[in-house]
């Protein structure tokens, strides 16, 4: 018997013998779990001392190496900390023997413990220690990095907007010993500039940055109704903050009707987007459509605030304005999805019912599964993946840079992406380009829609979309648990623009949305007259869709 006597024991085990050994067998277990002492250097029995060291106040020895400059003359001193496995020679061919020569377990293991152990802080808390930026923090992350996926340090730089955040194209986990990212990692502390040179680059650095404000900035949108801006030529609303919201109305007159929809149009369409319907079939069946120019598009002024909580509040101003009643159905086509979901997320209470026709997909929603972002999000064209990466980290450098990548409108995607259309789409397409009304054909005529500037209109409208939103739609409860309203999601099996696979991931991880899915649909079945009325049917009378 060993330990504690057995009256005062808390614990009682009982050890069997195994074969030969005797109930003298000794179990080492201190010495099992306790690591060999390390080979201190320059001790007796340990490694030579071969480097500078300092002692610190504990007593410890601390070596380092110098390169560059001589610190007397340097006017930038960098300390770098190396990496696992690795020592201060930044070297990758150094004898692993050397690095851990006085133990693995003070070194590599002692690593592992601190790093993912439990820390006294969350990096994630700290404030900006340079908020008069008298220093810079940055992060640098390589894209195809295998050891450490780029989401992550995404996700750490959204959450620190002070952290300056590079992300390098086709570099890994080694990308610091490539010396033309080193290079360009260290530009700033480069010292061979001289007086002169100095004054030459602060003055070309001064008049570069006037460059890049002017063409950062804007130019200013032609408001309409405003001096020598386009004309008001249809209905329009004013909201509280003074803005102007034009829109159309069609079908059964709104003070008869027994269902009200509004539909929020997408990208580069505006009000007159053209939905197949009848004003025979609509008056029919009671429904009253109200398609608004959403802000920044044709006639609706713009919203530099625009976000979806804020188009949801227009939704509802727009509903109080013109009488609606205390709930109206919402239709969201494409990237006009964004402020349904923002109706679904503050103003539940007041939908009757939402559909979502192919909603564009922010790939930066926290709960998607970032195996699937990366599979779809790399299969975009290359150019199309830098735009979206610059317009979610860089909004008003995307501005800038448009002049080298073209707005996906339906013709900029013909010209360089056709098969992102499937046959269907081509053929909706082409009738669509046969509209008699002009106007109706306000799909692929892009004066009138952009006629206040491309800025407040697609290039807002991209910045929304990708860009940081105050909620995640993965993480929406069902609010409607009683089934007084029913929210629809309408996925195109060959939609080559929002990518079907990511649209039943969001069906998936919201069961309480009823999914539809068109079998030979692309991205404009909307306006398939015999789909549209599909749609119509099934949000408003909870009709079953068959699509033979």
């Amino acid at each position: 018997m060993r330990g504690v006597a057995k009256e005062n024991a808390k614990y009682m085990v009982i050890i069997i013998r195994g074969f030969c050994p005797s109930k003298e067998t000794f179990i080492p277990v201190s010495d099992a779990i306790k690591p060999p002492p390390p080979k201190i250097c320059g001790t007796p029995g340990g490694p030579p001392v071969t480097s500078p060291r300092i002692k610190l106040k504990d007593g410890r020895h601390l070596a380092y190496g110098e390169a560059g400059v001589s610190k007397e003359e340097a006017k930038y001193k960098v300390v770098v900390i190396h990496g696992f496995n690795i020592s201060e020679d930044l070297n990758l061919l150094i004898s692993q023997e050397k690095i851990h020569q006085q133990s693995v377990h003070e070194s590599l293991r002692r690593d592992l413990m601190v790093g993912f152990g439990k820390w006294e802080f969350d990096p994630l808390d700290l404030s900006n220690p340079f908020p008069h930026n008298e220093g810079s923090v940055h992060l640098w992350q390589g894209y195809e990095h295998r050891l450490v996926p780029f989401e992550m340090n995404q996700f750490i730089s959204e959450k620190l907007p002070w952290i300056k955040y590079h992300e390098v194209p086709d570099s890994g986990h080694l990308m610091f010993f490539d010396q033309s990212i080193f290079c360009f990692v260290v530009w700033l502390i480069d010292t061979t500039l001289g007086i002169v040179e100095m004054l030459i680059a602060v003055f070309t650095s001064v008049l570069l940055a006037g460059l890049i404000y002017q063409l950062m900035k804007p130019p200013a949108s032609k408001i309409c109704g405003s001096a020598n801006s386009p004309p008001v030529t249809s209905p329009r609303i004013r909201l509280r903050d003074g803005r102007y919201l034009a829109y159309k109305m069609r079908g059964a007159a709104k003070e008869s009707a027994t269902y009200k929809v509004i539909i929020t149009h997408g990208f580069c369409a505006s009000k007159e987007t053209f939905i197949p319907v009848s004003d025979d079939w609509l008056q029919e069946l009671g429904i009253c459509i109200i398609i608004f120019d959403r802000p920044g598009y044709a006639e609706s002024d713009p919203n530099p605030k625009r976000s979806p909580k804020n188009d949801a509040f227009d939704i509802q101003e727009l509903a109080d304005q013109l009488e609606l009643g205390p709930k109206v159905y919402v239709i969201g086509l494409s990237m006009g999805a964004y402020p349904v979901w923002g109706c679904l997320r503050y103003l539940p209470h007041r939908l009757a019912g939402a559909a979502l026709i192919v909603p564009v997909v922010n790939y930066w929603w926290p709960s998607l599964r970032s195996d699937l972002c990366t599979k779809v999000y790399g299969g975009l064209p290359l150019l199309d993946q830098w735009t979206l990466r610059i317009v979610h980290y860089a909004p008003k450098l995307a501005w800038v840079l448009q002049r080298w990548f073209s707005f996906p409108t339906v013709d900029v995607i013909l010209k360089n992406n056709p098969e992102a259309f499937n046959k269907s789409d081509m053929v909706i397409i082409k009738e669509l380009s046969q509209v008699p009304a002009p106007d109706e054909a306000m799909f692929l005529i892009c004066d009138k829609i952009l006629q206040q500037g491309a800025y407040e209109s697609l290039h807002r409208d991209l910045v929304v979309s990708f860009g940081s939103w105050e909620f995640d739609p993965l993480d929406l409860r069902n609010p409607y648990p009683d089934n007084s309203a029913s929210i629809h999601l309408w996925i195109g099996r060959e939609d080559g623009i929002v990518a079907a696979e990511m649209l039943r991931h969001v069906a998936k991880q919201q069961p309480w949305i009823k999914s539809h899915e068109v079998p030979n649909g692309g991205h404009l079945f909307i306006h398939d007259e015999k789909l549209c009325q599909i749609i119509f049917r099934s949000l408003l009378f909870g009709e079953n869709a068959c699509f033979e």
